[in-house]
């Protein structure tokens, strides 16, 4: 049923306590109130309601076509849930900056005047701002842009030629305007990156075709334009050029931080009743906290082991790479051909002391399903259905800013190679994330007798030819709990040169020597590989207790 406002003091008919929020499905009023008004709700936060109006009018307006329709991938659109709980999170802001005395004026949102108020509490150093230079350099290397203006024929029969001036093709896009009584047919797309053309079929466009119109016939037979106006070269940027730039990257990630945490106590200790019955499902507090652009709050601590921190040395010794060349040869050779496993090729694995601090890591690989609900929560960019996984199992093709972004969404980080080869060596020095015993079938997936590269090893059999679920091998584990850190999927660090990231472990793929814990491999940060995944790390402070702040 649909009910109007009144204080909760009626029959409950169904009700659920979760993490310490209360949400009661399904409330029937008796009797008068001194809140009582006609105007339809679906739910209260406290003391204030969520009108059938708003949640009606915020449910029309994320169903409206995309200005530009020069893709044929299917929108992914918010479920009712999602929009319950964009506005409940609205209601615990506004309570909270009048909790604060906090002033909300017109075009400024709760959430703006709460964001200003928490900004003095975070001043990075500049040691703290060369540092996130230093992971992040692919933020601040422009490649070459081009910027595009989008037409798109209001008509499917209408003829557009690509040959056409700039003038001519300005002309076009006005008259479309005034035909559809200024519907928008046209505009600007923005810069985009070369190699990034989202209306090609082969996503790749070159400075030297971009001369002329491109045309493009989308899957329902429209029409549309496209015109270079502008370029700009590739650049790459100095620590002194950008310095203001990295930290206010560093303080809007802190401030969205503790507004989420700011959300996550005030759902925990707000009453939040569902009046509306066609309203079936949860709303936890962490669903509601998750509704805030930034990093989550994980709720689930066994998903991370703690990494105490230490002195280690990097890097392979001589015997390690001998071994590792003798390997190669008998497997990979063959295979590649003569010179193929020099031993130049292992020195790059230079031997070095590190100290690295404590943090917690990801006890798996990230899978598939989470990174699917990252990518449905935050609206980011799917990944193609070509390259689609399974539940359970470890998600891949995704490049160094994806696996970025989605261990930023929670509340966590790419580990450094440093950390990442610390986490499976240990302070011991292991060969091999279990220990220094070779591997074999039972302890990691490599390229085994399954494998259908020409390298494989024909010695064992580890039950995959492709990926296996996370966690299937425990008997590769680290002694800390940490699994699949060598096998199964390469992973992403946040240590980066230029335009190239470090990536750790050996995958699927890989001959039986990448499976050493110094292995390193630097590919391009736009690399979108299927063997190629990631995990993520949570420094001591910001990492939440299960159940409580």
């Amino acid at each position: 049923m649909t009910g109007r406002y009144r204080k909760p003091s009626g029959r409950v008919l169904r009700s659920r306590v979760l993490a310490g929020a209360v949400v009661v499905l399904g409330l029937t009023a008796c009797g008068p109130s001194d809140h009582a008004t006609d105007e339809p709700i679906v739910a209260t936060v406290g003391s204030t309601a969520i009108s059938r109006e708003s949640y009606d009018l915020l449910l029309s307006l994320s169903r409206q076509p995309r200005p530009f329709g020069d893709t044929d991938a299917e929108p992914i659109l918010p479920t009712p849930k999602d929009i319950l709980a964009e506005l409940v999170k609205e209601k615990l802001l506004e309570q909270e900056t009048a909790r604060r005395g906090l002033e909300t004026g017109r075009g400024v949102s709760a959430r703006d005047s709460l964001a200003a108020d928490i900004a003095g509490q975070f001043r990075s150093t500049t040691e703290e701002q060369r540092l996130f230079f230093d992971e992040h350099r692919h933020l601040f290397t422009r490649k070459t842009q081009m910027r595009f203006l989008h037409f798109r024929a209001p008509q499917a029969e209408m003829e557009l030629s690509t040959k056409m001036s700039v003038a001519e093709f300005s002309t076009i896009c006005e008259e479309a305007t005034a035909m559809e009584n200024g519907r928008r047919q046209w505009g600007d797309i923005g810069w985009i990156q070369a190699g990034h053309a989202h209306w090609q079929g082969k996503p790749e466009w070159k400075h030297q075709s971009t001369r002329s119109t491109t045309k493009r016939v989308d899957s329902q037979g429209r029409q549309h334009l496209y015109r270079a106006m502008h370029f700009r070269p590739s650049a790459r940027y100095r620590f002194h050029q950008v310095d203001d730039q990295c930290r206010h990257l560093i303080t809007a990630g802190d401030i969205q931080a503790e507004i989420r945490r700011v959300l996550l106590r005030a759902a925990r200790s707000t009453p939040i009743t569902i009046v509306d019955e066609t309203l079936d499902f949860d709303l936890d507090p962490f669903s509601i906290a998750r509704t805030e652009p930034g990093p989550a709050l994980d709720r689930n601590t066994e998903s991370m082991v703690w990494i105490a921190g230490g002195t280690f040395t990097t890097g392979s010794t001589d015997a390690e790479i001998d071994e590792r060349v003798r390997i190669c040869k008998q497997y990979v050779e063959p295979a590649l051909g003569e010179g193929s496993c020099a031993r130049w090729k292992y020195e790059d694995e230079i031997q070095r002391q590190v100290t690295v601090n404590s943090f917690f890591m990801d006890r798996t690989e990230v899978r598939w399903e989470d990174y699917l609900l990252f990518v449905e929560t935050t609206r980011y960019r799917p990944l193609p259905e070509s390259w689609s996984g399974e539940p359970g199992f470890p998600v891949a093709n995704v490049n160094r800013q994806d696996a970025d972004a989605y261990c930023r969404w929670q509340g966590k980080r790419l580990p450094t190679a440093d950390e990442w080869e610390f986490a499976a060596r240990g302070v011991d020095g292991r060969r091999y994330p279990w220990g220094n015993e070779s591997p074999d079938g039972t302890r990691a997936n490599f390229c085994d007798a399954n494998c259908p590269k020409a390298w494989h090893n024909y010695d064992h059999d580890d039950g995959f030819a492709g990926p296996a679920p996370v966690g299937s091998f425990p008997a590769g584990a680290t002694p800390e709990g940490l699994l699949d850190m060598g096998g199964n999927i390469r992973e992403w660090t946040a240590t980066t040169d230029d335009d190239r990231s470090d990536v750790k472990g050996g995958g699927f793929y890989n001959a039986i020597d990448d499976l050493i814990a110094a292995d390193v491999r630097r590919n391009l940060i736009e690399t979108r590989n299927p063997t190629i995944g990631f995990r993520c790390v949570q420094d001591p402070q910001t990492h939440e207790p299960s159940g409580g702040e």
